[in-house]
């Protein structure tokens, strides 16, 4: 998968060694959004909330290896325009790790006074935009998924909530198309019952 090196700048900016930010993504406009959202870099924060004018422009498109080395060779060191850390490195990798307790209390503790903006919402709306799975990666959730334990597996639905459901659903038409694709569907589960 290609990766690209990336520049965010004023247009005033021509020392692409000590102006902007320098970056590597294999979704560039996707790492933008969340350049914007993020809080972690308070150089590229500040620039965002300063500068309404901020330009993202594409570098180079290659192979990952030789995008991390350009990155390294244009902010060898920490603090170099808005970067704070020193090029080259790929993020951490957390997956796969799990917080504490005392860390997940504090997390939720935080979120329960967050404001969500209708601003914050369409940038991570279109951050997850064009996200399509391949049928490989599909096969691999779905194979993690067997087994688990469903919590409302066999829980039957209050009154309430079946009325809530029904509301939710009266006066809604479906296609020919949609019947259809539900019919096969449903077929498929059936069958994959019968053989699994």
């Amino acid at each position: 998968m290609a990766s690209y090196v990336y520049w965010i700048h004023l247009p005033e900016h021509t020392d692409i060694m000590t102006e902007g930010y320098i970056g590597v993504s294999i979704h560039p406009s996707r790492r933008l959004m969340e350049h914007k959202c993020n809080k972690f870099n308070p150089h590229l924060k500040n620039a965002f909330n300063k500068y309404e004018n901020i330009t993202h422009t594409i570098l180079l498109e290659g192979y990952e290896d030789y995008c991390y080395e350009l990155e390294a060779k244009l902010r060898p060191h920490e603090n170099v325009g808005w970067n704070i850390t020193r090029g080259g490195t790929k993020p951490p990798n957390t997956r796969g790790s799990k917080h504490s307790e005392e860390t997940k209390q504090k997390i939720r503790e935080a979120r329960k006074y967050q404001i969500v903006t209708e601003e914050h919402r369409k940038i991570m709306s279109l951050a997850h935009k064009g996200q399509n799975c391949s049928e490989e990666t599909r096969k691999k959730m779905s194979e993690s998924h067997k087994g688990l334990n469903i919590w409302s597996k066999g829980k039957p639905l209050s009154e309430e909530t079946r009325k809530r459901m029904s509301l939710a659903h009266k006066g809604k038409s479906l296609s020919e198309e949609h019947k259809r694709n539900l019919s096969v569907a449903w077929k498929k589960r059936k069958e994959n019952v019968r053989h699994g």
